[in-house]
């Protein structure tokens, strides 16, 4: 079995300064791309508390090696990150899905 990486290991792929990066994150939330448009939609990233949680590594583990584009929050292609991860997080949850590990269906 693969071990768990670290919330240290976690925050820091999340947080490399890729190169190929499309984004800034403005203190108001929005995002303003490399093309300089101004993007609106909310594009957070994990929490603590997701950075810890295995569906969080799970999702990751699967979609890390994805070259995405997500045109309502950025301009072009780049690596997944935490934000991608959030989002599908959130976009399940938003749908009524229950992502729980056998172990919190168990009480845990």
């Amino acid at each position: 079995m693969k071990p768990k990486p670290t919330i240290a290991e976690l925050e820091a792929i999340i947080n490399s300064p890729e190169p190929n990066t499309a984004v800034t994150i403005n203190p108001d939330g929005s995002i303003t791309a490399t093309d300089g448009h101004e993007r609106t939609i909310a594009w957070p990233g994990p929490t603590s508390d997701m950075l810890d949680d295995p569906k969080f590594t799970a999702i990751w583990d699967c979609i890390k090696s994805w070259d995405i584009n997500v045109p309502a929050a950025y301009s072009g292609h780049m690596g997944a990150t935490g934000n991608h991860v959030r989002a599908i997080m959130d976009a399940i949850e938003a749908a009524g899905f229950c992502i729980a590990s056998p172990d919190e269906l168990d009480g845990g």
